[in-house]
């Protein structure tokens, strides 16, 4: 995979319960970061926060809609 300076790529895992609250989290990887053993690090974020929009005031020259978008690999 080329690397693209700032486009960082995700691979989905799954969707998890959260224990407690009961929310629904995506689970994804980086595949561009890796931890010490070498493996792509796990992150969970809410669905809802997985699916926003970008914050333009944020990010006012980003292109993409949404904070994650699906590519063609």
């Amino acid at each position: 995979m080329n690397r693209i300076p700032n486009l960082y790529r995700y691979r989905i895992v799954g969707l998890a319960t959260h224990s407690e609250t009961r929310a629904e989290l995506v689970i994804y990887e980086s595949l561009y970061s890796k931890d010490r053993a070498g493996n792509y690090k796990l992150y969970a974020r809410p669905v809802e926060f997985f699916l926003s929009p970008v914050d333009r005031q944020k990010y006012p020259n980003v292109k993409q809609r949404y904070r994650f978008e699906k590519i063609d690999s």
